[in-house]
């Protein structure tokens, strides 16, 4: 018999990289929002592996995004079959067209779609809704602001701070009239002292930075800031205040994981339900359709659309890690985010495909590429891992 080299020869782990250096093993789950941030892109895209049942779910999403034409997914699949690190790398690859990112992507066929996004510059709105509570003590939130949330978020991280103003003006200068007259004082000395000029001048001249200051003033006060405003005017406003401010983008991406559960606090009958219900139609359906706006949304769940959400064409369903090859994508992804061939070592392996086979009747099954993806652990131990997670 040939003697076969001990696997700590053949096999290493993979590296964690987290500004270039390696940060130890890996997370057993991906941080949606941690995963996007500019200096964490490339190592999002580096592990991710386009398994075949995921990859031809992302070659359907991003033939779909490449037109000017918006429209929005649901994405179905079980905890832990890597939901959240396939979101991740989509909207790493929508909103940054950059060979740095792009030239990560394994797959040549994914890395060959760049060419259809080198004119479209996505804004990314990007949230996990697990543990972010839909119904806070003293009043419920709404997805609409979450949403906002997330996109103050994104111009910061994107250094847009002067940029976009997402303060609703004209609803804001209204909400401050109705204040009392001691309120309107503690703001005004507020927005003085911040600004350095007088109030009356500044909303004269620059209502828009005049709103934004009183929202400043409500939120460092922790006092709702419930302007009252239609959802289409909203989205409308932020959408043209994003796009339409030199800033470089042309259209939006929203992504949405977890939605399951955030509808377990707010069902979707319930008036808070029929709201966000309200946002995700003008963000998938009214806004793309009826006003030709670039928004592109991608929703993920552990459940299916609602029955609500399923009309007119609003989502394009697609369950992840579905159908015959379901559980053999399953075992590959993990072995490929936890162990690597040490280079030219595969052929080494080989060795031990060739004596399994010989000795086990399971493996007469397996062909020599399909053993080297999952090597070295037997096919059960991912199930049972599965089963776990």
């Amino acid at each position: 018999m040939i003697s076969r080299k001990p696997l700590a020869q053949i096999i290493e782990r993979v590296p964690a990289h987290k500004k270039g250096k390696d940060a130890g093993y890996l997370q057993d789950t991906i941080n949606l929002e941690e995963s996007i941030k500019p200096e964490i892109r490339q190592e999002t895209v580096r592990l991710y592996y386009f398994a075949k049942t995921l990859k031809t779910a992302f070659e359907e999403i991003l033939l779909a995004f490449s037109e000017p034409v918006g429209r929005g997914f649901w994405l179905t699949a079980e905890y832990g079959v890597g939901k959240s690190h396939f979101l991740a790398t989509l909207a790493c690859l929508l909103t940054d067209n950059s060979e740095d990112v792009w030239g990560c992507v394994h797959d040549k066929e994914i890395r060959n779609y760049r060419f259809h996004f080198q004119k479209r510059h996505l804004f990314p709105i990007v949230t996990g809704l697990r543990g972010k509570t839909a119904i806070a003590q003293d009043k419920p939130i709404t997805l609409l602001e979450q949403l906002e949330k997330e996109i103050e978020e994104s111009i910061k991280q994107l250094g847009l701070d002067g940029k976009i103003n997402v303060t609703p003006v004209a609803e804001t200068l209204n909400l401050f009239d109705g204040f009392n007259v001691s309120l309107q004082g503690v703001v005004n000395s507020y927005i003085q002292q911040k600004s350095g000029k007088k109030t009356s001048e500044l909303r004269k001249n620059y209502p828009d930075l005049f709103a934004d200051f009183v929202r400043r003033f409500l939120k460092e006060q922790n006092l709702p800031f419930e302007p009252k405003f239609n959802i289409i005017d909203r989205l409308q406003y932020l959408y043209k205040q994003i796009v339409g401010s030199n800033t470089g983008y042309n259209g939006l991406l929203f992504v949405i994981d977890e939605y399951e559960s955030w509808l377990s606090q707010r069902p979707i009958t319930s008036s808070e339900g029929m709201f966000d219900s309200n946002v995700l139609q003008a963000l998938t359906e009214i806004l793309p359709k009826q006003h030709g706006y670039e928004i592109f949304t991608v929703i993920a769940s552990q459940t299916d659309i609602p029955a609500q959400l399923s009309g007119s064409a609003r989502f394009r369903a697609i369950p992840l890690l579905a159908g015959s090859d379901a559980a053999r994508d399953y075992h590959v992804i993990c072995a490929h985010r936890v162990r690597r061939y040490k280079e030219g070592m595969e052929g080494e392996a080989k060795l031990y495909y060739h004596n399994f086979y010989d000795e086990f009747a399971f493996y007469k099954s397996e062909t020599e590429e399909s053993f080297l993806e999952t090597f070295p652990f037997h096919p059960l131990s991912y199930e049972t891992v599965r089963r776990f997670t």
